[in-house]
Parts: structure tokens; sequence; C-alpha cells
């Protein structure tokens, strides 16, 4: 199991490298198809023939079990098939490729997620984008999705730190 996680992490390392060389050529990312949606903020995408786990950018939707948790992984699963752009940002700690996905029409699938109401933005690993707190602020003030609910909301992080099962 551990030369499975290692694997996908030297993967996402060399997938990060590639896109760094690349950057310095002009190149807008990568591009890929999302083959399936792991949850609301994780997929797989293959890129050049490869299946890379790729876990969005500055964003966190609810997990299985919370309140959500299903309607953030059925909204992006609606996108499998779709040709994207990844914009690689880092590897996280699970060997995860971290970027943002810019589907068909430059929308990005980030920012679709905050505007509904099935994330939280992720302030804490989000680069300074305006845009993403915009649309996160914008779904609270608006009650929409997970923020018309009655109940107090439990952001994803703390709610991992007291439910310690998988969720795949």
């Amino acid at each position: 199991m551990r030369l499975r996680s290692a694997g996908k992490g030297v993967l996402a390392a060399l997938v990060l490298m590639v896109w760094a060389a690349s950057a310095w050529a002009g190149s807008p990312g990568y591009q890929g198809r999302i083959a399936k949606a792991l949850d609301g903020d994780s997929l797989i995408v293959v890129v050049g023939g490869r299946r890379i786990e790729v876990r969005l950018q500055g964003i966190d939707c609810p997990e299985w079990g919370q309140p959500w948790g299903q309607e953030a992984k059925r909204f992006t699963a609606g996108f499998v098939g779709k040709p994207v752009r990844l914009l690689p940002r880092d590897v996280d700690r699970r060997g995860r490729l971290v970027a943002r996905m810019i589907l068909p029409g430059g929308k990005d699938l980030g920012l679709l997620l905050l505007a509904r109401g099935l994330a939280w933005w992720y302030a804490r690993y989000a680069i300074d984008d305006r845009a993403y707190a915009r649309a996160w602020w914008g779904a609270v003030r608006q009650g929409r999705g997970l923020w018309g609910d009655d109940s107090p909301q439990v952001p994803p992080w703390d709610w991992r730190r007291t439910h310690h099962r998988r969720r795949r």
C-alpha cells in the first residue's frame, strides 16, 4: 500500500516538474480529460494517457459523511468526460497534484463549486484570489447550497479531525 502511494507521489511530482519546465516556455498548463470524480474536490484526470489524481486548489468540499458531500460529488461528476486545462500549484502530502481546473469556456471548477455553495474557500491553502473569496462570500450571504441549512456548518478540515475513516 505504501509503495502504491509513493508511486502516486512520484508521478505527481514528475507532472509538477514537467509543468514548471513548460511554464518557462509559456505553456498554459496541461490539457486533459476528467475520467472520474472521487468526491467534490478530488478527481482523476487523464493527461497524455496517464491517470492523475488531482485535488482542486483553494477549496474544500464537504466530506462523505457531511451534509452536502454527495451533492458536491454529483456536481463534479457532471463534468466527467469533459476536456480540462490543469494549472498545477503543488503536490499534497497524499501525492495528489493540487491544481486549478479550467473547463471549456474558461470556467474554473473550483469557482463554480464555491458559487453554488458546495465548498468552502480554503484560505489556508489558497493563493490570494479575490474571485474565490467573492464567490464563497456571495454563496454564504445568499444562503446557496450548504449555506442555506439551518444548522451550523462544520468545515471539512475540522470534520476530518474528529472522523478518521477514509471516504473512498
